[in-house]
């Protein structure tokens, strides 16, 4: 079991590396729709869980679990006697008939190269739980979810959102659930039509299930704290999901391009960033106002829609044939025959012989 365990750890984070680094290449420089970047950043982030669980489960064929192992290196470094592995051999004879041989390879290095492994990685995923909790005790807080007021705003009226109104934030926020929620104060400094283009934006977001998608990743990322290639691409899923989320209210949901980018700029000078609510991409100091309202006022030519296709086909098919790399395990090697005059660290400790009948009657 804490093989496994630590074997499916290494695994991951060779799998989040790879379709990390992949996508943080490629994805910047392609010209394809924000939407479309956005889905392949959610691939790229919980991707490795899924494809790690069925190398880990199933190793494809022709590779093996043990082909890559962290104790290998250390014995190479450490004296024979502490890298040694030990054999238990049982040969079992039932009434008679073959023998059925085990064999256990016990290889004291490899346990505790993953039990290393496997605290290390822990006690930084326990580090980040705690970081990601006391976070969202403070955002609780600060939104004062007890003390909201359900509002009816027009402006959004038929998309069956909640709207809510909180003295404890300064700019709307899309929440989980099919929530919005807007501050109690300042609002109704905007005009009407830049009014109904910032809670328009926050509509887009919950259509496209934005709180919930991000909501996911930043576990992952505190999860995997010792994988800090997981918080960049969260950082450019929370910018993509912006320029998405402007996207899609301009062009779906009927919101006025400059009164968008009033809007934005109006709650932007209003913005003081706090860690409680780090990581909400419209609070961030390097949220990319400038190319958000270029891209609101000034859209790119529309293109077909073949063309994301076939990105997005090109790039999943480039991350399936990367992912089919041999699973890195910190278990002990399989043990081959020694060549004639080679020295071997293989010991056998032990072994049993039983035969076994049954009594004549």
């Amino acid at each position: 079991m804490l093989q496994t365990a630590a074997t499916w750890l290494l695994t991951y984070a060779l799998h989040s590396f790879v379709l990390g680094a992949i996508a943080l290449i490629l994805l910047p420089r392609m010209r394809i729709s924000p939407a479309l970047r956005c889905v392949l950043w959610r691939t790229a982030m919980f991707a490795p869980l899924l494809t790690t669980s069925i190398a880990v489960a199933s190793p494809m064929p022709g590779t093996s679990a043990q082909t890559v192992g962290i104790a290998e290196p250390l014995r190479r470094l450490l004296p024979p006697r502490w890298g040694r592995v030990e054999s238990l051999v049982d040969v079992r004879v039932v009434d008679g008939g073959r023998r059925i041989r085990s064999e256990k390879l016990i290889d004291p290095l490899a346990t505790a190269a993953a039990a290393i492994l496997l605290a290390s990685m822990l006690t930084l995923a326990f580090i980040g739980a705690g970081v990601m909790i006391i976070r969202r005790r403070a955002a609780n807080r600060l939104l004062r979810l007890d003390d909201m007021v359900r509002l009816d705003l027009q402006a959004i009226s038929g998309h069956d959102i909640e709207v809510s109104s909180s003295r404890g934030i300064v700019v709307p926020l899309a929440l989980p659930g099919r929530r919005i929620c807007v501050p109690a104060v300042g609002l109704d400094s905007l005009g009407a039509s830049e009014r109904a283009a910032v809670l328009l934006h926050e509509v887009a977001h919950v259509e496209r299930r934005d709180p919930e998608w991000i909501g996911a990743a930043r576990i992952v990322c505190a999860l995997s704290r010792w994988q800090p290639i997981t918080s960049r691409i969260l950082n450019a899923l929370e910018r993509d999901s912006e320029l998405a989320a402007d996207a899609h209210a301009v062009r779906r949901l009927g919101a006025r391009p400059d009164a968008l980018v009033a809007g934005l700029a109006w709650f932007a000078s209003r913005i003081r960033p706090t860690p409680a609510l780090a990581g909400v991409p419209f609070l961030r100091h390097d949220s990319p106002l400038v190319q958000r309202a270029r891209g609101i006022l000034a859209p790119p030519e529309p293109r077909s829609r073949t063309r994301d296709v076939v990105a997005g086909l090109g790039i999943a098919l480039t991350l399936a044939v990367l992912l089919a790399l041999p699973v890195a395990a910190p278990a002990a090697p399989v043990m081959g025959q020694p060549s004639p005059g080679e020295n071997t660290d293989l010991n056998i400790r032990k072994i049993e012989y039983l035969e076994t009948r049954q009594p004549v009657r």
